[in-house]
């Protein structure tokens, strides 16, 4: 599992999904969320290799202590295009915990190991 820490980002770290390793978590503590304005999740797929051009999808979600929350899902389009990706948060990120991106497919059963993504870190942005 990768693993972001700190504030929203202003950062260039890039982090490698694949089909072995799917899940980005990023922490986020009360003191970013009461000094960042988040009405809206930025995910920024920096790279694709996908020989292959299959389906490449995402899913967002936060989870605190107690619960995980669905913030959204997105896919690329062309499938081996990288992009900005906004999601709206719908007041879900109001106590400390965790930002989950998920790489939903392509499924591992049917891809090959060549291909990956590099995303950045997410970014909490103003509506």
């Amino acid at each position: 599992m990768n693993e972001a820490n700190g504030d929203s980002g202003i950062s260039q770290e890039r982090y490698r999904l694949d089909t072995k390793n799917r899940v980005l978590t990023q922490q986020l503590d009360e003191t970013t969320l009461e000094r960042t304005a988040h009405d809206l999740v930025e995910v920024e797929v920096l790279e694709v290799v996908n020989p292959e051009k299959g389906a490449v999808g995402f899913e967002v979600s936060y989870e605190t202590g107690k619960e995980r929350k669905f913030i959204g899902t997105f896919a690329l389009y062309p499938s081996d295009k990288p992009g900005k990706f906004i999601l709206r948060t719908s007041g879900k990120l109001e106590q400390p915990g965790k930002l989950i991106l998920t790489l939903t497919s392509p499924d591992p059963s049917t891809s090959t190991d060549r291909f990956h993504v590099y995303v950045a870190r997410m970014r909490l942005r103003k509506a």
